[in-house]
């Protein structure tokens, strides 16, 4: 998924006179792929991004002041959390006291993880903690209705 229009960057330039504009820094061949409002700074994704690194020159027009932009294209496989096992089993007597934590999932990432259970708790005996991935009893568990039961977490 590409983000066409979206906002990258904002360069700011501090000025006493407010009459700042700002424009990309002459003979880069990078900006073809940004757009850049001159009136803010804001740097916007204008096209596709093909190459994994872009360098550009923003220069502040008010008789002063040049900012250096390094942009890292990071692969979208990268972004994407990747659990450490394919599957957890975890086994819980019965009449284990609610708040006890039975185990823990974890996952690696680009940027923190937030752990969700979407599925396959319908008495909702289970609590996730969303920050740290540790599976608590939420109640008290009923072997005779719920023999096992698969929690689908992401």
């Amino acid at each position: 998924m590409m983000l066409i229009d979206f906002n990258v960057i904002y360069v700011k330039k501090i000025s006493i006179d407010f009459n700042v504009t700002y424009r990309f820094e002459t003979g880069q061949s990078d900006t073809d792929a940004f757009r850049l409002d001159e009136k803010s700074g804001r740097l916007y994704v204008k096209n596709k991004l093909s190459k994994r690194d872009y360098h550009l020159k923003v220069e502040a027009i008010d008789g002063s002041g040049l900012a250096t932009v390094h942009i890292s294209v990071i692969s979208k496989s990268i972004l994407t959390p990747q659990f450490t096992n394919a599957l957890y089993e975890f086994n819980v007597l019965e009449g284990t006291l609610p708040g006890t934590i039975i185990g823990e999932v974890k996952a690696k990432g680009f940027f923190p993880i937030n752990y969700n259970a979407y599925s396959g708790d319908p008495d909702h005996f289970f609590s996730i903690n969303a920050k740290n991935g540790q599976i608590s009893i939420a109640q008290y568990l009923d072997a005779d209705k719920w023999e096992q039961l698969l929690l689908n977490v992401q």
